[in-house]
């Protein structure tokens, strides 16, 4: 070891050992020294990477989310310090060698909300930056179709071109650099019903381009995207809950038909995990039950119902879903009562649901989720609670993993917007 310390950072990724910071014969320390044991077949070495951001010691740990090393706290153990430990997390990108630091706490840096009440539209992440549609904002009639682009680097958002067809309650994702946007209340012969119009967004340009229809026009459906492919899976025609699945090739502009559900389901989650689909929740029949039932299909295959060895703790529908670390996380939501803050996640390599901290409040129907640094951002939503405005809200929810912490954004006036 090049660099003996004590009170170090210590951790295994991909069978080696990482030991960061602690506390030197000459001081506080700030290397990171790396155990490779089986660097031949008899012995096995210490090497070093690219020092922390600062010196620390005595923190409060190290954990390891996927081939990232986080390092929680800890003293700085330096003359020139204030003789408190710190509150910040360091991350060790293993296999980019290099150090990110946590982002600033909701006290320094606090997301603005969403510039607009913001329910039933869909969120996607291009280069960094967060871009959300707005199905509804809560004005009888009135189906706006917006588009807003949060920069996390300046911190704030910017509305951009409205779609042509607002896609209330529609399908989409980000596949090669644009936004595609399907389904949903669209404007048919001067009324609105659920269609199946297709448009893609260019952030190059800052335009729509409408493309082929999605064959079964259908709204509170799921969508993932998988190998350059949009999915849209289940949901409502109007008339009837349908299991059809349908794909979309952004590259040949065609739709092609997949296996159906073995259940029609609307308002159901789905998640991509290792190139399989997961979908599981969604109302099922007119008392708004949830399904109880997770199904999963790997394209090219059949879709098999899967046995769960520890259930959902909540059966929802129209909730926030989103995919990190390969792990499924479902927040918020409707049950067959009421919206609920609950958050799940389901992990597939041991089959097991779990339940983990609350959202801040009870949200579903929102536009969409995104995920930026392994946090998870919900955007706006509505909820049905005694008291409430019956109104969708503007607040964005973040969710750090690793602290099991929610974090709400600064409070806006959207009144009117």
């Amino acid at each position: 070891m090049e660099t003996p310390v004590f009170n170090p950072f210590v951790a295994a990724i991909n069978g080696s050992l990482y030991v960061a910071g602690g506390t030197s014969a000459t001081g506080g320390s700030d290397a990171l020294q790396i155990f490779l044991p089986h660097w031949t077949s008899t012995f096995g070495i210490w090497q070093t990477r690219t020092p922390m951001p600062e010196i620390r010691a005595q923190g409060c740990g190290a954990a390891v989310l996927g081939d990232d090393l986080y390092v929680l706290g800890g003293w700085a153990e330096r003359p020139s310090g204030d003789g408190l430990p710190h509150r910040d997390v360091f991350v060790f990108e293993s296999r980019r060698n290099r150090w990110r630091p946590s982002r600033p706490s909701e006290d320094e840096k606090k997301m603005p909300s969403l510039p607009t009440r913001s329910a039933q539209g869909i969120a996607g992440v291009i280069d960094g930056k967060v871009y959300v549609t707005t199905g509804a904002r809560g004005v009888a009639g009135e189906w706006p179709g917006f588009l807003h682009v949060y920069d996390p680097k300046p911190n704030f958002w910017k509305q951009l071109a409205s779609s042509a067809m607002p896609h209330v309650s529609g399908a989409g994702g980000v596949i090669r650099g644009k936004l595609y946007l399907t389904g949903g209340l669209c404007r048919i012969g001067g009324e609105y019903k659920d269609g199946g119009m297709t448009e893609a967004y260019d952030p190059s340009s800052n335009t729509w381009t409408s493309k082929r229809s999605m064959p079964t026009a259908r709204g509170t459906c799921a969508s993932v995207v998988l190998s350059n492919k949009l999915y849209v899976i289940g949901g409502h025609d109007g008339t009837n809950r349908v299991t059809v699945v349908e794909s979309y090739d952004p590259a040949a502009d065609e739709w092609a038909s997949e296996p159906s559900l073995l259940r029609a389901r609307d308002g159901c989650g789905a998640a991509v995990v290792n190139g399989v689909i997961y979908v599981f929740s969604g109302v099922v029949d007119r008392t708004g039950k949830p399904a109880e039932v997770m199904e999963t299909w790997r394209p090219g295959g059949k879709w098999t119902a899967k046995v769960i060895e520890t259930p959902m703790p909540f059966a929802v529908s129209c909730a926030f879903v989103a995919v990190v670390n390969d792990r499924i996380y479902v927040a918020g939501g409707s049950t067959q009562r009421r919206s609920t803050a609950e958050t799940q996640a389901y992990r597939p390599e041991n089959n097991w649901w779990g339940s983990i901290r609350p959202m801040p409040e009870a949200r579903y129907l929102g536009s969409g989720t995104a995920v930026l640094n392994d946090e998870i951002y919900c955007f706006g939503g509505w909820d049905d609670l005694p008291g409430s405005e019956q109104l969708p809200h503007a607040d964005v929810f973040v969710y750090n993993i690793l602290l099991n912490q929610w974090r709400r954004s600064s409070s806006s006036n959207p009144a009117g917007n």
